[in-house]
């Protein structure tokens, strides 16, 4: 098979040349799944970072300086992001990244100015407690590394406030801590914020009780299942930009974490899961210190992923992670644009879902061992070899992306994530004639398609693999998973499957041959036995309102051209209640149809394209059996004497419902929807296997 390099994002060049069949190798090609990139520089702080130094916008360093300077107030953001808006306002990966830079980064003048600004933006324990008055201002040890140094409280004081401290005033914050956490942990666990007097910037003592309230809902959690180092909180009265939060753990330190102001305006649950998300950071730094020896850019898809996992372990029914309501759903919309287009060790916060589905089928327990058995150097390719020599990870990767199809991924909260499959995560190649799709798989990517034959075709399919590569393929509207198969529709008159590959090397790829395509009698996706969805029926004739539906439906259809309707004591009820001024006095008259049947009849049908036509089908003098129309008017006589009576089929064919026939197939090939003009709307569903 050939092997030259295809890219998963070019198979629109295969998908453009289908119709002059031979082979694609997905070089390149216009439009759709063929141009689609993924720029990662709207996610985040750090993520803009990346970007603009891989184009040469930045050095790391320049693009440290100024990111800090954002968050320090001294740079607007339009200076330094390409996006107006990130998805992620955290500042913790960039400080992460500074510290790095002090310790091997090659510039020495940023790194001067890298530690001038983290000088503004970190808060030692040490200092924050002498600028709360909790020990003297001479302090003992500097805030490693040892460019960043320790000034006296009162400087610290004015620098925290723009100059805004009065002379001789140092004690300028006040601490408060849990009482209940305080019994167990005694002034581990503390918030800083700026004493009264002082400017506050927009903080309220609201917002310090519920910082209190989400340390004491997130330390016993974390503490259940690793280690957590002490914790200050510290409110911010600094314009810092967009930035909601940051973190600066350090093993064996406590750890800082800064509050924003850009955050007072969000809603009280996210309050609380970014504080879980920071405290998270701070979790991990302490219970995988050996891990934590890897640089934040290589280790940023398991620090970020993770830290939104357990933020929402915490708070189940928040869910920031993905976004719960319409406009919080960045993440979630920015995951389905460009999953296909990226890999696992790609992303960050977004992997909050891998790590949910790990818990599902792990545990917390299994999940830390993952991360134990992740390296303590190097860069992102031992990270992802590592991921790939974790016990049975080819299947536990492959079943993720499968459950990501399927809709499949649990909250924490029991709910199931909202991760929606469309053209963009799922695109579409037609098996129109034959063809070669050639396509490489990178470790930790996907690639997920929608087979679809012809209408009135089937095409012989060969899957091949190059590498190790798993593939599954199953029915779109079904859920079993199987072998990608050899004919489509095949032998289950399913004319599509929904077709996932995944793989975890390097150096892997597959083939999808498409080696006959043959015309095919009758309608395949058809024949069999159909059921009416009850729930999806719509019946209002005139000014009527439906009242129930019971009973059922069925429809038959055969490859002959007939079909079979059954109705089994199938009864609806519609009303309508109005009130009439008779001789200007109100009345109330109350009018009822109850339909009920039991009946069947056999009917000729025509398939054109996507659409069905009908003999007679719903009118009630082609069916043989039952029907009674239950008619009750009441008015209290002021229109005639009221109305109670059972009458039989109307021997003209009154319609069961009214209206027009007309039948459309949806296009996942196992649900039909049934159009009766204005009137009467309906779907039907294919019926289950078992049932009889």
């Amino acid at each position: 098979m050939t092997t030259a390099p295809r890219r998963a994002l070019a198979i629109t060049l295969a998908l453009i040349s289908a119709c002059s069949g031979g082979e694609a190798t997905g070089a390149g090609g216009s439009g759709g799944r063929g141009t689609q990139t993924f720029d990662r520089s709207s996610i985040s702080f750090v993520d803009n970072l990346l970007v603009k130094v891989e184009a040469g916008e930045w050095t790391l360093g320049e693009g440290l300086v100024a990111t800090l300077k954002l968050l320090a107030g001294e740079l607007d953001a339009s200076v330094v992001l390409r996006h107006s808006e990130l998805l992620d306002y955290e500042g913790t990966g960039i400080v992460a990244m500074a510290y790095e830079y002090l310790e091997d980064g090659p510039d020495a003048e940023a790194k001067t100015e890298i530690g001038r600004l983290l000088n503004l933006l970190v808060l030692s324990n040490e200092r924050l407690e002498a600028m709360a008055g909790l020990r003297s201002a001479s302090l003992s040890a500097p805030l490693a590394p040892s460019t960043i140094q320790p000034k006296d409280s009162f400087e610290d004081c004015r620098e925290f406030f723009h100059d805004e401290v009065p002379p001789g005033i140092e004690d300028c914050l006040e601490h408060e801590t849990s009482s209940s956490l305080d019994v167990l942990y005694p002034g581990e666990y503390r918030i800083f914020h700026p004493a009264a007097s002082f400017p506050v910037a927009g903080w309220t003592e609201e917002q310090y009780d519920l910082a209190l309230e989400a340390l004491e809902e997130i330390v016993p959690v974390f503490k259940e299942r690793g280690e957590l180092p002490p914790v200050n909180v510290v409110f911010s009265v600094k314009d810092n930009g967009p930035a909601w939060a940051q973190a600066v753990p350090r093993t064996g330190e406590p750890c800082g974490v800064a509050i924003f102001t850009s955050i007072q305006q969000r809603y009280v649950g996210d309050f609380k899961q970014v504080i879980a998300h920071e405290l998270a950071h701070c979790f991990q730094t302490e219970t995988f210190p050996e891990q934590d020896k890897v640089k934040y850019e290589f280790t940023m898809w398991r620090e970020e992923g993770l830290a939104n996992y357990l933020s929402n372990l915490v708070y189940r029914d928040n869910n920031l992670e993905w976004g719960e309501y319409p406009e919080r759903r960045a993440l979630l919309d920015i995951l389905e644009l460009y999953e296909l287009a990226s890999t696992l060790l790609e992303r960050s916060y977004t992997n909050s879902l891998f790590f949910q589905y790990l818990e599902n089928r792990m545990g917390t327990s299994g999940i830390f061992d993952l991360i134990r058995a992740l390296p303590t150097s190097g860069s992102t390719t031992l990270q992802e070899a590592a991921l790939a020599a974790y016990p049975g990870m080819d299947e536990i990767y492959h079943d993720f992306a499968k459950a990501m199809a399927d809709g499949e991924v649990f909250d924490t909260s029991g709910s199931v994530v909202p991760y929606k499959i469309s053209e963009q995560n799922r695109p579409t190649i037609e098996l129109a004639q034959p063809h070669r799709y050639l396509e490489d798989v990178k470790p930790f990517g996907v690639s997920r398609y929608r087979l679809v034959s012809g209408a009135g075709q089937q095409a012989t399919l060969a899957f091949t693999e190059e590498g190790y590569v798993r593939e599954s393929a199953r029915p779109s509207s079904g859920t079993d998973w199987a072998e990608v198969p050899s004919k489509l529709p095949g032998d289950d008159c399913n004319p599509e499957v929904t077709m996932v590959v995944t793989a975890v090397d390097p150096n892997s790829s597959f083939q999808l041959e498409v080696l006959e395509v043959e015309d095919t009698e009758g309608s395949c996706g058809l024949v069999g036995t159909w059921v009416v969805d009850n729930s999806s029926l719509d019946i209002s004739p005139m000014a009527f309102m439906l009242d129930y539906i019971r009973g059922k439906v069925e429809i038959t259809f055969r490859g002959n051209g007939t079909a079979e309707v059954v109705y089994s004591n199938f009864e609806y009820r519609i009303f309508d209640d109005d009130t009439l001024i008779i001789l200007g006095e109100p009345v109330m008259e109350h009018e009822e149809f109850i339909y009920t049947t039991n009946a069947h009849g056999v009917t000729s049908y025509e398939v054109d394209g996507d659409e069905i036509a009908f003999g007679d089908v719903f009118e009630s003098d082609y069916l043989e059996g039952t029907q009674e129309i239950h008619h009750i008017r009441t008015s209290g006589g002021a229109l005639g004497e009221d109305i109670d009576e059972i009458l039989p089929r109307d021997p003209e064919g009154l319609y069961l419902f009214g209206g027009y026939v007309n039948f459309d197939i949806q296009s996942d090939g196992s649900v039909l929807q049934l159009r009766f003009g204005d009137r009467v709307q309906a779907r039907l569903k294919r019926k289950p296997p078992s049932t009889k």
